[in-house]
């Protein structure tokens, strides 16, 4: 760790808890699958603006996740991967299922202070909205990307540009 890093440590707070949550929405599923790294269930409540189920406060699975962040740097194109362990049947089969058809796979994730004292939680401290890139899918473990595709990747003009697709772009 750098001198910075250790010093964080140092001075945070115990009793609190950064846990990351997702949530993979499609139109195969009856609703979103929603999943967060802690030991047991958690009500969570939703930023106001969430596509499905805004400012409401929802139930996220637990398990545990293992999460790579995206590199920051000076590439367009940047991507986050989980490895989900834990999870069942029902949930691979889904992703899986929603994997081969043509239509995206919707993947937000939100970051939560917990803390372990009161057992609050507070609305999330960052959001990220992406789509799901890559899925490997074993018996014990679910391994994910998410991203937007790099918009010079694409070949031109058969893509239609748009903010919706590329949000990186400016109009």
């Amino acid at each position: 760790m750098t001198p910075a890093q250790r010093e964080a440590y140092a001075r945070a707070n115990t009793s609190l808890l950064h846990l990351p949550a997702l949530e993979f929405r499609h139109p195969t599923f009856s609703a979103p699958l929603r999943i967060v790294d802690f030991d047991s269930d958690l009500s969570l409540p939703l930023e106001d603006y969430a596509p499905v189920d805004a400012g409401d406060t929802v139930l996220f699975v637990g398990t545990h996740c293992e999460i790579r962040p995206p590199n920051i740097d000076d590439q367009v194109d940047s991507v986050t991967t989980f490895k989900i362990d834990g999870v069942s049947g029902l949930v691979q089969a889904l992703l899986a299922n929603a994997n081969q058809s043509n239509v995206p796979i919707d993947a937000t994730l939100r970051f939560y202070s917990y803390n372990l004292r009161t057992g609050s939680v507070d609305s999330p401290v960052g959001v990220i909205h992406q789509q799901v890139r890559n899925i490997a899918i074993t018996k014990t473990t679910i391994s994910i990307s998410i991203g937007y595709k790099n918009s010079a990747n694409k070949q031109f003009p058969a893509q239609l540009y748009t903010a919706y697709s590329n949000p990186g772009l400016v109009a």
